[in-house]
This record gives structure tokens, C-alpha cells and sequence, in this order.
């Protein structure tokens, strides 16, 4: 119930008035809302009786009702000065001034009007308005309950009094005050919608919703209900149920683009994205400033890897509002993912400019520094991120993920930063799944799978070698996709796991309880630090037994995560001690590769066509530091004529493939002799090794993937031993097929081994026409074996967890 905002006509009139026929004909025209006769008329009064209180009073009441608010003062004031008790004039003058936001003001007029008329019920009431403005909620009800004094069948004080006894959680009184209001006036619609939001507001949607389907019973309902309704419902993640609320919202009042929005909110929450933008774009349409509308609609379009269009929406959102730092936020990371490195830390860093803590601002530039091989001020803006908001996971995660860039970290930081970051998690996420069921004997062991990486991705590449064996496994496979994007790949998937579960839109409580309720044995966490990661799932514990394995290569830091699969040459013995996990090895290779769909034929030496040798790497390049960039150039020198040849998403950036041309140049090399490829599609990409004699690997972060497709495209690599999980990577590949001559223990070997291998090019020419051959029948291809080796790991692991628990 609102307030009633206009002016009260009670004249003063007097019987000897001269003038009393005229003024009762004015105030005639004046109740009947014909301002302008009633105006004349008053005025006419005043040409012959300057001093006429009556006509000053009422005109002021025009002028008010004219908003006409410095005229009408002045006539308040002219009126005041003739009868200075006078009531009425006062609330006026009072609500004249409530109606401009001065409330100390107005409260003045109205203490003015109950001090000349103390049974004034209305001033009593307007002053307890005036109070709940002025946030003085005690004395607001004492002003309402003065009211009821005076008029108990008042339904608006006790309407009032009621708001401000739940702003005070005086709730028992609170609801006795609404009921009362309601039986004195049971179908005043906004009785039962304040009454409705005001348990909204202190999150009470159960009971919200009651007093809005008691609206709806008397057939007191409008859009606003209906709304207020479905957010409610929303809230309590009713999402169909909210859903039809918005619906009939829209049915009140077609053009109300709060409910489209809320809607949209509600389709996308529910999986029907492409309605979810349509409700977005009538938003937009129905009120094209809706600044919320733009932004929540680009973030579905960056989700959708709709980029140009994401783009586009967030460039709307900024026009709209140029100072709000989350539209340029949302439009540097489209801006990163377009490889447009400089435009998207401009904006990155206007967002920082105009909110200094906004975490994810800085997590997001942290991300473009990170691409762009600056790990130091990566690190920094990552660490920053973490501070500002406690619970960032992403910040931390991409902070610990970061680290394995840099060799010169001590490995008793890496790991302290990584339990730190556990302890958080566990601290975070204090709810615990209860998992004492009964052990029970089964031919079948049950292993779920979380990732948003089940796609053309290099997981997906990985995995897919092991679900091809599945069904002759005594293991049932179960995935937990956290990612709404699907493609070709995704679809095979789908086909060969015995059941595929979407996580994306669940929180990490009801996917826990989807989890247990699918009563999975071993849950497999295929993310580590990396994108898509849900660690926060695994704190949880929603398995008996959790593992880290394949999407990561370095601790999670996570207690609740019991093992990490790994093998002799990535997890030796000697390095056990930098994991939180206990580390179990797989016979062979931790992982198998499955063999490209795409067959792409292997092309001749090109050294033997170019009468030069051409050195190349396809990895993502923000793993090439200053001192793998010092040992290429090396290798540029001494091999005469040679050239590098540079695949990455990065080199899509004009600037940063002469910032990289530069970077070369220090160390002595032309720009002819390097040669550069932004990103192609995957048939390109396979076709580029054709234009290759050898790989040179980074370090300490070397490839995994990229190593493994080059192997198969007839290109041997070149890879240094390393320290650690990760800079192990490329010896697990050169052993497991059979190229442990390719492995280099220093830089200066690393050197030679180049020069070496590249002065033989009839060996080069030889090893390319079989090397397929040779990994394909290697344990890095060879699907059947490593399916057998993982179904025997998993059963150990589960004969452990038996044994432990027969021990407790």
C-alpha cells in the first residue's frame, strides 16, 4: 500500500466570508479535477482580498498538484504567516515536502500539525511515513499505534506499523499487524505484496509464497505478484514452477521486461539456452536500457563460444553504463579467448580502474599474462584475485596451475601452496556427504568420471582410447560433464558411457547426491587446476574413493582426493613427497592416445624437398620462457640454413608474433629463419607436420598431446628430463615409444642431440616412414592393453579402500 501522496482540501471557511458562493463553486471545480477553473476562480478571490486565506491554501494545493512545488511553497508560507493554526496547511506543507524528499522538513510540518490538532490521525500517520524514510522505525510505530488510537478501523496503520516492526524483526508482531490489515481489508492487493516481499527479503520464500497464493485466492493478483512469486520460487530453486509465474506475469503486461528478464534467468538455469536468449532479446526490446539484460545475455554467448556476438552485447552494456567495471571485465575475456591480447588488458584493466578489488578482473588479466608468457605478473594479479575474495577458487586454481610454468619456484612452495589451497576448500565447503553404506560385493566396479573436457579436446583425445574398451572391462563407466558445450565427440561419448550425467548447472551439493545416489566406487577428477575444474565437488566426498588422473600433472593439494595415477617415469619414488595424494602407477603410460579420425597422409622428409632442416613446435606458446627461446637459438646457429617453424593460438595476434620475432632477434636470430601459424582446424593443424623434420620441446612445461599427434605424423621429439610430474611428460612418451635416445638430461645435450640428429637426414627420412608404425603398436596407442592395466589399478585402489575400512 503506497503512500497517498496528494494534497487534503479541508477549507477553513468562514460564514461572513464575502466571497464564501465563489469559493464553494472553486473548490466544486477543484474536487472535480478542473485545476484550471478552480485556479481562476481562487485568483479572482485574491485580486480582491489579497490576504484570503482560504484561496492562498488552495492555490498552494493547485501548484502542489501542478508540481509545481517553489510556486506552491511560497504559497504554503503566504498562508502559514494568516493562520498560523491551522491543521490541514501544515500535513500539506508536510506532504509537499515528503513529496520532494525532505523529510526532516516535513516531519517538522507534520509535529506542527498534531501539536494544533492532537487526535489528527492523518498527520499522526504521515509523520510515521516521514519516520520509516528516515529509517527511525521505533517512533514510526509509535506514530501508527497512535493512529489506531485514534481510528482502530485504520487498515493502513496497521499495514504500516507492520513494515516497520519486520524491519525492526519484531516478526510475531509483524504478521499479527499484516493479518489485522488484511481482515480490516482483505482484497487490497498491496497489502498482501509488501506483506509477501517483506518475508522475501529475510530469504523466508516458503512463507512469501503463502501470502502470495492467498493474493491469488482472493483474486487480488498482478504482475508485480506474480513476479515476486517466481523469483521466490527461483529461489528455492523451483525453477519450472517460477518459470510459469514469469509466464503469467507476461500475461498481465506483455511489455514487462523485468519478468522476460527473470525468465531468461530461469530457462537458462534449466538447460534451454537458445529460449533463455530469445526472453533476453524481448527484454531488450521492451526496454532497450537494460543494462542487465545485455550482460547476462553476452555471458550465455560466451558460454555458447558465441563470441562475435558476445562481444557485441557486451559493447552495448558499456554504452549504457561506461563506469561499470563488469561489462569491460566480460568483454576482456571474450577479447582473450579472440587472441586479442591488447585489447582485452585495456579493458581488463579500465574494469580494475574503476572497482581496484574486483577480483575477477584481476583473475581474468592474470589469464591474458599467462597466454602471453608473463608469469610473473600472471602469478601476481592471480594471487591478487585470491586475496580480495577468499573463496575465488578459480583465482587459486589458476594461481597453483601458473606455477608449473616456472622451474625457478622451490618444490616445497609448490607444495605448501597447494595444501593452503586445500585447506581453504575443506574450510569452504564444510557440508560432508554421509557415504557409510554397506560395502557390497559386485562383478562390476563402478568409476565416474567429472570433466569438462568430454569433447575435441586433449582429454577427450585420451579418454576415448579407454571407453573404446570399456564394455570388455569388469568396470562401469558413469561421466559427469561439466560443460554445456557438446560436439561430434561429445556425442560418442554419450554413446559409450553407461550413463552420461550433465553437472553444469547443479551446485556441488545436488551433484554430490547424484553422485551417491549413482553409488559410484571410485570418482575421477580429470581436471586438476585447469579450466572447468569442480574440486570444490570432490571436498565434498561423494565417493568412498576419489583420484586425480589425466586432465592434470601436479597435486591438487585436495585431502579429500586419495591417489593420483601416474607411472615409473612421470611419478618416480624419489618424488612422492610432492603429492598430497598417494601416487599409483600404471605398468606402462599413465595415459593412451586414440589414434586421429582424420588419416592424413605422412609427407617425405621436407629437409630432403627444402635442402634445409625445418625445426617445429605446435605447443601452446605461453610454455616457451626466455631460456627454451636461448637454446633454440642455439640450435638455429649451429645448424646451418635451419629454421623454426611455429604453430599456436597465439600467433592469430599481430603483435604478438613480432613481440616473439623480437624476442628470437635477442638471442641472434633473423626474422626469415622463424616461421609462424595461428590457429586451423584439425586437419590444417595435422597437415603442419608435414612441414617439420623435427619437434624441439619446451621446458619445464613440455607437451603432451602435441607430442603424441607428432609421433604419429612421422615427427620425432626432442625432450629434456625433468624434476617433477609435469616436466616429466615428454620421457613418459619417448620411453613408451620406444625413443629414449630423444630424451636430453641438460640444455647442452638438448643442443647436441639437435645438431646430431639433424646433420642424418637419411636417418631422419627412415625414422619418419615408420615411426606411425611404431607408436601405433607402442603402449601410447595401444588401447586394449592400457584398458587392461587401468581396470587392474582400479581394483587395486578398491581392494585398499576394503581393507582400510575392514581395519576401522
Amino acid at each position: 500500500m503506497e503512500n497517498r501522496k496528494g494534497p487534503r482540501m479541508p477549507p477553513k471557511m468562514e460564514a461572513a466570508d464575502p466571497h464564501l458562493k465563489k469559493l464553494k463553486t472553486a473548490i466544486a471545480f477543484h474536487q472535480q479535477g478542473k485545476l484550471s477553473e478552480a485556479k481562476q476562480l481562487y485568483e479572482e478571490i485574491l485580486s480582491k482580498t489579497q490576504n484570503h486565506f482560504d484561496a492562498l491554501h488552495l492555490s498552494a494545493i493547485i501548484a502542489f498538484q501542478s508540481d509545481k512545488y517553489a510556486e506552491a511553497e511560497q504559497l504554503f508560507i503566504e498562508a502559514a504567516t494568516l493562520h498560523s493554526n491551522f491543521a490541514p496547511l501544515y500535513l500539506n506543507f508536510g506532504l509537499l515536502r515528503s513529496n520532494q524528499k525532505r523529510y526532516h522538513e516535513s516531519y517538522k510540518c507534520f509535529e506542527k500539525a498534531i501539536q494544533i490538532k492532537p487526535d489528527y490521525d492523518e498527520a499522526f500517520m504521515q509523520r510515521g511515513l516521514v519516520l520509516q524514510h528516515l529509517q527511525k522505525d521505533e517512533e514510526a510505530i509509535s506514530s501508527f499505534e497512535q493512529v489506531i488510537f485514534i481510528k482502530p478501523e485504520n487498515s493502513d496503520a496497521y499495514f504500516h506499523r507492520a513494515s516497520s516492526l519486520m524491519q525492526k524483526n519484531r516478526i510475531d508482531e509483524s504478521i499479527s499487524s499484516y493479518e489485522i490489515a488484511i481482515l480490516l481489508t482483505p482484497k487490497t492487493l498491496g497489502y498482501y505484496k509488501k506483506y509477501g516481499f517483506d518475508f522475501q527479503k529475510r530469504y523466508l520464500f516458503d512463507r512469501a509464497i503463502e501470502i502470495y497464493d492467498r493474493a491469488i485466492l482472493q483474486q487480488v493478483c498482478d504482475r508485480i505478484l506474480y513476479y515476486n512469486r517466481g523469483r521466490a520460487l527461483q529461489d528455492l530453486n523451483r525453477i519450472d514452477e517460477a518459470l510459469k509465474n514469469y509466464d503469467e506475469a507476461i500475461s498481465h503486461d506483455p511489455t514487462d521486461s523485468a519478468s522476460y528478464y527473470s525468465r531468461a534467468i530461469a530457462l537458462n538455469a534449466l538447460g534451454r539456452v537458445e529460449e533463455a536468449l530469445q526472453s533476453y532479446d524481448t527484454a531488450i526490446h521492451n526496454d532497450a536500457s537494460f543494462f542487465e539484460a545485455y550482460l547476462n545475455r553476452g555471458v550465455i554467448e560466451k558460454e555458447l563460444r558465441l563470441f562475435k556476438e558476445a562481444l557485441s552485447s557486451f559493447g552495448d552494456a558499456i554504452l549504457l553504463k561506461p563506469d561499470d567495471a563488469s561489462a569491460f571485465n566480460n568483454r576482456g575475456s571474450i577479447l582473450l579467448e579472440l587472441r586479442q591480447y591488447d585489447a582485452a588488458i585495456s579493458d581488463l584493466n579500465r574494469a580494475i580502474r574503476i572497482n581496484p578489488e574486483y577480483g575477477e578482473a584481476y583473475n581474468n588479466r592474470g589469464n591474458v599474462f599467462k597466454d602471453l608468457g608473463f608469469f610473473t605478473e600472471a602469478l601476481a594479479d592471480y594471487k591478487a584475485a585470491k586475496e580480495l575474495k577468499v573463496n575465488y577458487v578459480g583465482a587459486w586454481s589458476n594461481y597453483l596451475f601458473t606455477m608449473n610454468y616456472i622451474d625457478q619456484i622451490d618444490e616445497h612452495v609448490r607444495i605448501e601452496e597447494a595444501r593452503k589451497f586445500g585447506e581453504v576448500l575443506t574450510l569452504l565447503v564444510r557440508e560432508k556427504i554421509d557415504l557409510r553404506r554397506p560395502y557390497h560385493s559386485k562383478p562390476l566396479l563402478r568409476i565416474g568420471f567429472v570433466s569438462a573436457d568430454f569433447m575435441n579436446h586433449p582429454v577427450g583425445y585420451f579418454l576415448k582410447s579407454l571407453l573404446l574398451e570399456a564394455t570388455k572391462l569388469h568396470l562401469e563407466l558413469i561421466a559427469y560433464s561439466n560443460n554445456p558445450y557438446e560436439d561430434d565427440l561429445t556425442n560418442e561419448f554419450q554413446m559409450h558411457f553407461h550413463k552420461f550425467r550433465k553437472i553444469f548447472d547443479l551446485n556441488d551439493s545436488n551433484a554430490a547426491n547424484l553422485i551417491l545416489s549413482d553409488e559410484i566406487d571410485i570418482l575421477i577428477d580429470m581436471a586438476g587446476h585447469t579450466s572447468g575444474n569442480r574440486l570444490t565437488l570432490f571436498v565434498l566426498k561423494p565417493a568412498p574413493v576419489q583420484v586425480s588422473w589425466l586432465g592434470y600433472f601436479a597435486t591438487t593439494g585436495v585431502a579429500e582426493i586419495d591417489y593420483i595415477l601416474g607411472d615409473k617415469y612421470v611419478t618416480p619414488t624419489y618424488e612422492e613427497h610432492q603429492f598430497t595424494e598417494r601416487i599409483k602407477r600404471l605398468p606402462e603410460t599413465y595415459f593412451c592416445f586414440t589414434p586421429p579420425s582424420i588419416l592424413t597422409e605422412i609427407e617425405e622428409l621436407p629437409a630432403l624437398r627444402n635442402g634445409y632442416v625445418t625445426f617445429g613446435c605446435f605447443n601452446n606458446f605461453s610454455k616457451v620462457n626466455e631460456a627454451v627461446v636461448a637454446v633454440w637459438a642455439e640450435i638455429l646457429g649451429a645448424v646451418e640454413k635451419s629454421r623454426l617453424f611455429l604453430k599456436a593460438a597465439q600467433f592469430k595476434d599481430h603483435n604478438f608474433v613480432e613481440k616473439t620475432k623480437n624476442q628470437f632477434h635477442h638471442f641472434g636470430v633473423l626474422p626469415e629463419q622463424l616461421c609462424f601459424e595461428g590457429p586451423t582446424n584439425r586437419t590444417a593443424y595435422f597437415n603442419a607436420y608435414n612441414k617439420i623434420d623435427i619437434a624441439l620441446d619446451p621446458f619445464p612445461y613440455p607437451g603432451g598431446t602435441t607430442s603424441v599427434e607428432g609421433l604419429w605424423m612421422g615427427v620425432p621429439v626432442i625432450t629434456k628430463k625433468g624434476n617433477r610430474f609435469i616436466s616429466h611428460n615428454g620421457e613418459t612418451i619417448a620411453h613408451n615409444c620406444g625413443q629414449q635416445d630423444w630424451i636430453a638430461n641438460d640444455n647442452k645435450e638438448y643442443i647436441e642431440k639437435a645438431v646430431r640428429f639433424s646433420s642424418d637426414l637419411q636417418g631422419l627420412a627412415n625414422l619418419r616412414s615408420g615411426l606411425r608404425a611404431q607408436v601405433l603398436a607402442s603402449p601410447l596407442f595401444d588401447a586394449k592393453r592400457f584398458a587392461r592395466n587401468f581396470e587392474k589399478v582400479m581394483f587395486e585402489i578398491w581392494e585398499e579402500y576394503k581393507i582400510a575400512q575392514q581395519k576401522c
